[in-house]
This record gives structure tokens, C-alpha cells and sequence, in this order.
């Protein structure tokens, strides 16, 4: 299953940053700062996604194509499971042995909470997805103790 997460507004306002921090209580503001620049990361960087010409539309009201995207802007259609892997690399190499502390600190314990995070920024447009997006593909993508803590083990201490 794919999300149609690279299709995004170039700006989020404050009020729809305020509105999510008091609807959603459990992220801070970077949380989301993190998950955006993640998604970027995943977008620009690893170029993780296939191309999309067009996002499914669902029934809700939060969904939306951007038709005034320039030609050379290419949107993917990223997977839950890439979405959490470039969170986890770009964690590492943003925090290195503090990347889980620093998640952890903000409220993300686990790839759900990636999910999570994900979800409030498609209710505030900042994001779109597809028909066939499920908050569920989040779920258990990895461990983070394993993702962050066994990497960085030292032997002979």
C-alpha cells in the first residue's frame, strides 16, 4: 500500500500549526517540523515513491490536488514503510546517538506515532493521501530500540 504523501503545500499556516498542537496533544511543534523535513528527506534526498501524476481523491474534505504544481515538480506516492525508514535515517544523521531520545522527547516512541503524525498533517491539508491509505501501515514497521540503540552498541566497554 502507498501514500500519496509527496504532494504537498509548500506552507502550513499558524493557525493550523496551533490548531494541531491543541487537537493532538501527545507531539510537540518539532515533532511535526521533524515528520515534514522527513517526508521532504524521503522525497528529495533518497527519492523513495513512485512518480504520481495525479492523487486518488477520497470522500473527505482533506484531500486535494495541487494543479499549479510547476512541470519539473514530480510528487511520489511514498509507502508507510518508507516514510518511517527515511525518518529513521534522517534521525541518525540529524541526532546520531541522541536520535531516540530526541523522538522520544517530542512524543514519537514507535513508527505508529510516525503514522499518527502523518495523519494530523493530512486533517490540516499539509499533506494529501489516497483512497487506499491506512493509519494501520504504520504499525510495528520497526523496533525503535532496534532501529536506534543496537546500531550504535559498543563492544569492550
Amino acid at each position: 500500500m502507498h501514500y500519496a504523501l509527496g504532494a504537498r503545500r509548500s506552507t502550513i499556516t499558524m493557525e493550523e500549526i496551533i490548531k494541531l498542537l491543541e487537537t493532538d496533544k501527545r507531539y510537540k511543534l518539532a515533532a511535526y517540523e521533524f515528520i515534514l523535513a522527513a517526508v521532504k528527506f524521503a522525497h528529495d534526498i533518497l527519492e523513495l515513491g513512485d512518480p504520481i501524476s495525479q492523487v486518488n481523491q477520497t470522500d473527505g474534505d482533506n484531500v486535494c490536488v495541487d494543479d499549479d504544481e510547476p512541470p519539473g515538480d514530480v510528487d511520489r506516492d511514498i509507502s508507510a514503510a518508507d516514510i518511517c525508514k527515511a525518518a529513521k535515517i534522517y534521525a541518525v544523521e540529524q541526532f546520531g546517538l541522541l536520535a531516540k531520545p530526541t523522538l522520544n522527547n517530542w512524543g514519537i516512541h514507535s513508527t505508529a506515532d510516525i503514522g499518527q503524525i502523518i495523519f494530523n498533517l493530512v486533517k490540516c491539508g499539509a499533506l494529501l493521501q489516497s483512497k487506499r491509505d491506512n493509519i494501520n501501515d504504520f504499525d510495528n514497521v520497526f523496533n525503535f530500540d532496534d532501529a536506534f540503540e543496537k546500531q550504535f552498541s559498543f563492544d569492550g566497554f
